[in-house]
């Protein structure tokens, strides 16, 4: 192959890719860029009330709690909670929707 027609071969593959960068993306507006809740339903009342249980000792003097204090917390404090798997299942929801998160084996409260 002569160089004149490698340069012609090179010249045809340098307009393909420019052409095929050179095109628009559909513009990302920051409405787009937000973020939302899904429709997910709230939380049902006897875990929020658990949740605002284990808010109180969010209160005092600590912003975290081990796994197993707030399990505790909820067995002696929260009234609806009377197995280890109430209060299980409680925590694991409020994780689940970001209720609150777990850190190093810590659970601490979302904003």
């Amino acid at each position: 192959m002569s160089a004149a027609g490698a340069d012609a071969g090179s010249a045809a593959i340098r307009i393909d890719v420019r052409s095929v960068t050179q095109q628009k993306s559909p513009a990302i507006t920051s409405s787009s860029q937000r973020m939302r809740y899904t429709d997910q339903p709230s939380l049902p009342a006897w875990i929020q009330t658990a949740y605002e249980t284990l808010e109180t000792a969010y209160t005092s003097e600590t912003d975290e709690l081990s796994r197993e204090a707030a399990h505790e917390l909820l067995l002696t404090e929260a009234e609806q909670i009377e197995t280890d798997a109430d209060a299980t299942y409680v925590l694991d929801r409020l994780l689940d929707r970001g209720w609150l998160y777990e850190v190093n084996g810590k659970l601490r409260k979302t904003g």
